[in-house]
């Protein structure tokens, strides 16, 4: 059975056998269960920094996109989301005070929206469809901060696309779990003004002290850039051979980054019947409502894929009736997304 949900990426020997020094190297460290920073430990914060190409004075630590969505739910009025998008945000969101809407990117950049919302997108490579903003988007996305909103980027694929453009102005959120699995907590938000008014979330929420000066000395160390390439290699290099093996009918579906496709389905195909018959046949796949597209459709993902069982599916789809290819969107290479 082919496991295409997204699971947890396996790590490198090498990442490995460092992490497993630098914790033990924390948690040795007095000082690290002895004081406490609110905003993150200052070496996480300063490695990050480093990393990511942000400056560390303006970043908080946090365990994760949905931590960090939290604040956010408390202090905005409206909120309008991307669809399609990832919902595990929106799980942290609904039940807040405030406004909670779906639009398309293209509402979210060019339509009415309520004065003063704030606007919750995925960039680069949009879970899940891989989709990335243009130039021309991130011009439109800078109008509309200029216009006052506040513009939130989830950037959890950021290891995909680490020189993908940002637009000033912009809060990033972000996370070491589409690396470093599920288990890793620990996330981030770049804003001027976050950390003032996260307070309330940040007592509660972050990880641990020894944990934040583990995952600071495994970067030090450069664990983080080996441990982003050792699994974004392996997940281009599934979805080129699933690419391949597909065929050019199914080129607009094919992610330029990020390790998903959303592969909508023939009509008259549902996606429960669409589930139970790639099951039936060795691929387990995500139901694409999960995440509201505008018709139905499946997810692939494609982290700790080998190349054999990504061409071994690509055969599969290309031969199936339950998929339908899909022309290409405004951006030339994906789909266009729905309100």
């Amino acid at each position: 059975m082919t496991d295409l949900t997204g699971r947890s990426p396996t790590w490198s020997p090498r990442a490995r056998a460092l992490w497993g020094d630098c914790l033990r190297r924390a948690t040795r460290a007095a000082d690290s269960w002895t004081e406490r920073a609110w905003q993150g430990d200052e070496s996480l914060r300063d490695q990050l920094g480093r990393v990511l190409g942000l400056d560390p004075e303006h970043l908080t630590i946090t365990s994760g996109v949905r931590a960090a969505a939290l604040t956010y739910a408390r202090t905005e009025r409206v909120i309008v989301m991307e669809r399609p998008g990832f919902d595990g945000a929106t799980f942290a969101l609904r039940d807040s005070r405030s406004r909670l809407l779906h639009r398309s990117w293209e509402h979210l950049l060019q339509g009415e929206l309520p004065a003063g919302s704030a606007l919750w997108l995925t960039h680069p490579a949009r879970n899940p469809d891989g989709r990335t903003l243009t130039h021309a988007e991130l011009r439109l996305l800078t109008d509309r901060i200029a216009q006052g909103h506040r513009v939130v980027l989830n950037s959890a694929y950021h290891w995909y696309a680490p020189t993908a453009t940002r637009p000033e102005g912009a809060d990033l959120v972000g996370g070491l779990h589409k690396i470093a699995g599920l288990g890793a907590r620990i996330g981030w938000v770049h804003s001027r003004d976050y950390f003032a008014r996260a307070r309330p979330e940040i007592i509660a929420t972050t990880p641990p002290q020894p944990w934040q000066r583990a995952w600071a000395l495994f970067a030090a160390e450069g664990g983080l850039e080996d441990l982003a390439a050792w699994v974004t290699c392996r997940a281009r290099t599934a979805v080129q051979v699933f690419g391949a093996a597909v065929g050019e009918p199914y080129a607009p579906l094919i992610p330029d980054t990020g390790p998903h496709a959303l592969l909508p389905l023939a009509p008259g195909t549902d996606e429960k019947t669409a589930r139970e018959a790639v099951a039936r046949d060795g691929f387990v796949l995500t139901a694409g409502s999960c995440y509201g597209p505008s018709r139905p459709a499946l997810r692939a993902t494609f982290t700790d894929v080998p190349p054999y069982a990504a061409e071994r599916f690509g055969r599969y789809v290309a031969g199936s009736p339950l998929f339908a290819p899909a022309p290409p969107g405004p951006n030339g290479s994906h789909p266009p997304s729905a309100d």
